[in-house]
């Protein structure tokens, strides 16, 4: 039978075209990266990401759950001279007490808030409770417009109010809701036109699944002792990476995931551009001065683009000692904090490929 070419096309676009490799890659890449995406770690709450994450780690890969929670990968034998980790915590909620009607309140955990516009992202929008009975699917309460019309206030956390449909505070609690479940937003994960994938979090999101694809037809042929971790706990004084650190006492250390945008920066900063490669701190860095760094930079050649970020470094970069060389990367991304954050795909294979390298430094 002949094919059409609106089949062909169809074809294409899904990677299944056998003369199309590049199609098939970044269809593989954008799959593999978005059921990494529609994973939840509430800070505190790791256990279900890091769980999937322990699942996707190749065959024949030994790894361990430490009482941290961190997820650890070995490789090779003796004190580990490298150190390559990501954190997979992200901001969300607790749940902290259920009133008389069956609504449920919240908290942040580790007592910091996210910050109000984090919160107020998240009025009128789909949640998950992640209850002993499974996912419960709730939305945050919005304010009769009628009643508030002229004198209407910023969400905040004392009047965030989730409806799960409970009539009563013993119906919430029959249905398996407990104190200290996690609340985040819905995990809306979509592939854009133009090779990018937005949805909540995946600034916190991309740096784990870097590291876990990095892995993917890795030979360990240096005869480097290296550590690779997701860490947990990171916005809890980055608890999970200062155990790493006291466990490991690594002298070289890479750290990969999101810069925080700081106050002031605006569209034009690199940490915004699309096809920017892998964004390492400026001048102002501390991280910028590594002879680590330097080195790797080195061995990539030409092979792999990089942009200096006017952020700077990870505020993890302070649970390691000082006598560590450590260094901080990430990719781009638009829209930061907000619940449609959106990378480029082929930034985040470009970070992948930098991971594998540097592994085999």
């Amino acid at each position: 039978m002949k094919t059409s070419t609106i089949q062909i096309a169809f074809m294409i676009l899904l990677g299944l075209c056998p003369n199309s490799a590049r199609a098939q890659s970044d269809h593989k890449l954008a799959e593999s990266f978005l059921q990494c995406a529609s994973q939840t770690a509430v800070t505190g709450r790791e256990a279900q990401f890091i769980a999937f994450l322990k699942g996707q780690l190749p065959q024949g890969i030994t790894s361990e759950v430490d009482n941290m929670g961190n997820l650890i990968v070995r490789i090779g034998g003796g004190t580990p001279q490298v150190l390559v980790v990501a954190s997979v915590d992200e901001p969300g909620f607790v749940v902290t007490d259920i009133t008389d009607e069956g609504y449920l309140r919240v908290a942040s955990p580790g007592g910091r808030s996210p910050g109000p516009l984090f919160i107020q992202f998240h009025e009128g929008h789909y949640v998950d409770i992640f209850s002993r009975n499974g996912t419960i699917r709730g939305v945050v309460s919005l304010p009769s417009s009628h009643l508030v019309r002229g004198r209407r206030e910023s969400l905040s956390l004392d009047r965030f109010l989730i409806d799960i449909g409970a009539r009563s505070r013993e119906e919430a609690l029959a249905r398996g809701i407990e104190m200290l479940d996690p609340v985040a937003a819905v995990k809306d994960v979509a592939v854009l036109a133009g090779n990018r994938v937005a949805g909540p979090m995946l600034s916190r999101k991309f740096g784990a699944f870097a590291l876990l694809e990095a892995l993917k037809g890795y030979g360990a042929r240096n005869g480097k002792s290296i550590v690779l971790a997701w860490a947990a706990q990171g916005a809890m004084s980055n608890s999970g990476l200062a155990r790493l650190a006291r466990r490991f006492a690594p002298k070289q250390v890479m750290i990969v995931g999101g810069f925080q945008r700081g106050a002031g920066r605006t569209a034009k900063d690199p940490i915004e551009i699309f096809d920017s490669g892998i964004l390492i701190p400026d001048g102002e860095s501390p991280g910028a001065n590594s002879a680590f760094l330097r080195s790797a930079m080195a061995a990539a050649g030409q092979k792999i683009k990089f942009t200096a970020s006017p952020t700077g470094a990870f505020p993890e970069a302070r649970a390691l000692g000082a006598d560590t060389d450590a260094f901080c990367v990430a990719i781009p991304v638009m829209f930061p904090g907000t619940l449609v954050e959106t990378v480029d795909l082929d930034d985040l294979q470009q970070l992948i490929s930098w991971v594998r390298m540097v592994l085999e430094m």
